[in-house]
């Protein structure tokens, strides 16, 4: 059967979404938006109100192999306008891509939407996500808005993101921002390591650190993109992650109890956040086991009557106990200064150093471990605040139990210019 080119034509074509029509840039002025595939391809078009013509168009982002329908909604802008969020569904209907934009000066651009681990990408699987504009908040500008609810293997796992728009980007509203695992809020807390409180004592004092290097820790995770929200406790490279299943708040103002795992009697940890800050400065274990129960810190550190809780011991050590100006015992100066402090990065020789605790050899109590590659590693033996060896040192790939580092010949001393000589 022979079928007329029209009817060929109107059955391969797919459908357009309906238009929007609206004011766009906050001028006053109407426009009428649509869009569309074409081809393998899809465009969004801006068109003047009622005339029709075509002010400007661009094209959007489709699945692999095009994309066989396109949806447009818009947020208000109040008056600055408006946005408008193309999304195109590929031809198989389990990918889609979206992409926002602003018609701005009679063209259109896009308005990236950013999340707290760098941009979105503008494809993927179909209905993992649902999208929309939140415009909750009276007399506020419509915010970008995507949920989903998903099983895990530590139950089901809840989350909205919400962004708003700043200057030329979406960028993310921590305070409208939601993660639920086994329906119990996912805090946003300062990763901190936690340390038995007796063994920084070493910290502070910069002299022989092996209780801290080997003893027990905690650090609370809270990954709220994965739905993980736990505790995790043990010795260095043989942890274990305890799920939370119960929260409520402690005796103390800026107090927070925690239930974790299943057993009975529960183990609880009772946390206290740094000054109300969402950062764990003290934690108190009780139920775990009697060779970690017991009380908790972060490194910290108080500067200008203010109080810093840092990641790790190690990045205590480095910014207050290893900044600053050193010489040799042959009268070689050394200057150590902080490069970078998220993460903490010492610039030392003009090469970039990291500091852990971890893989330190016997007899030394921290390494430093070069950013990629350059210089050789070296390992640290603190002799008191003002003096440390400085030891060149080989050191394998990390592993379970951190990395094997060894001596790799003799170290030098290092005091600290215009301390008063006390070394150890």
């Amino acid at each position: 059967m022979i079928l007329p080119l029209t009817f060929l034509f109107l059955a391969a074509a797919a459908p357009a979404a309906p238009p929007l029509t609206l004011d766009l840039d906050g001028d006053g002025t109407v426009e009428t938006v649509t869009a569309g595939p074409r081809g393998k391809k899809a465009r969004v078009e801006v068109r003047a109100s009622p005339s029709g013509k075509v002010i400007t168009h661009a094209e959007v982002p489709v699945p692999a192999g095009g994309a066989s329908a396109v949806s447009i909604s818009a947020g208000s802008l109040g008056s600055a306008g408006a946005l408008i969020e193309v999304a195109a569904t590929g031809a198989a209907g389990t990918e889609e891509c979206r992409s926002v934009w602003r018609f701005r000066e009679r063209s259109l651009s896009r308005v990236p939407v950013t999340g707290r681990a760098g941009p979105l990408p503008d494809c993927g699987k179909r209905g993992v996500w649902t999208y929309g504009w939140d415009g909750s908040v009276p007399d506020s500008p419509s915010q970008y808005r995507r949920e989903r609810t998903r099983e895990t293997p530590g139950g089901t796992h809840h989350q909205v993101e919400s962004f708003r728009y700043a200057g030329f980007t979406l960028e993310p509203d921590a305070a409208r921002t939601v993660a639920e695992i086994r329906g119990l809020v996912i805090p946003s807390w300062y990763p901190t390591r936690l340390y038995q409180k007796a063994s920084l004592e070493s910290l502070y004092a910069r002299y022989d650190l092996s209780a801290l290097k080997r003893g027990p820790r905690l650090q609370i995770v809270t990954d709220r993109n994965d739905g993980v929200f736990g505790v995790r406790i043990g010795l260095p490279g043989a942890e274990e992650l305890l799920p939370v299943t119960a929260r409520a708040p402690g005796p103390e103002k800026h107090d927070v109890v925690l239930t974790l795992g299943s057993k009975t009697p529960p183990v609880q940890l009772r946390i206290t956040l740094a000054g109300g800050a969402p950062v764990p400065g003290e934690a108190v274990l009780s139920g775990y086991s009697p060779a970690f129960d017991g009380f908790y810190s972060g490194a910290m550190h108080i500067t200008e009557g203010r109080l810093r809780v840092f990641e790790t011991a190690a990045d205590e050590l480095a910014t207050n106990g290893l900044v600053g100006t050193w010489t040799s015992e042959q009268g070689e100066p050394m200057s150590i200064a902080l490069a970078s402090s998220d993460p903490v990065t010492l610039d030392i020789r003009r090469s970039k150093y990291r500091v852990e605790l971890e893989g330190a050899p016997e007899g030394m109590d921290a390494v430093a471990l070069p950013s990629g590659g350059g210089p050789p590693a070296r390992g640290l033996q603190l002799r008191g605040p003002n003096s440390f060896s400085w030891i060149p040192i080989l050191c394998g790939e990390p592993g379970s139990s951190g990395r094997d580092c060894r001596a790799a010949g003799p170290g030098e001393i290092l005091h600290r210019v215009g301390a008063r000589m006390n070394a150890r």
